[in-house]
């Protein structure tokens, strides 16, 4: 089973608590590339595949913005 269809079979208030949660590390780790330069490269990284997995999930929405 694909992380499509998994994410499919969630209930909603599931789906939107995972969407919220990815949004929440997308910004936390977009904030630590900001505040920590020797690490940037790693938290970078880390927000680009957030921003991936959100896009995948949700490719409706805007990426950070809610709903």
């Amino acid at each position: 089973m694909d992380i499509k269809a998994r994410f499919a079979s969630l209930f909603p208030h599931e789906r939107e608590a995972l969407l919220e949660a990815l949004r929440r590390d997308v910004r936390t780790e977009q904030c630590k590339v900001k505040n920590n330069p020797q690490d940037a490269h790693f938290h970078s990284a880390n927000s680009r595949i957030g921003i991936q997995i959100l896009e995948t999930l949700n490719p409706k929405k805007g990426t950070l913005s809610k709903g």
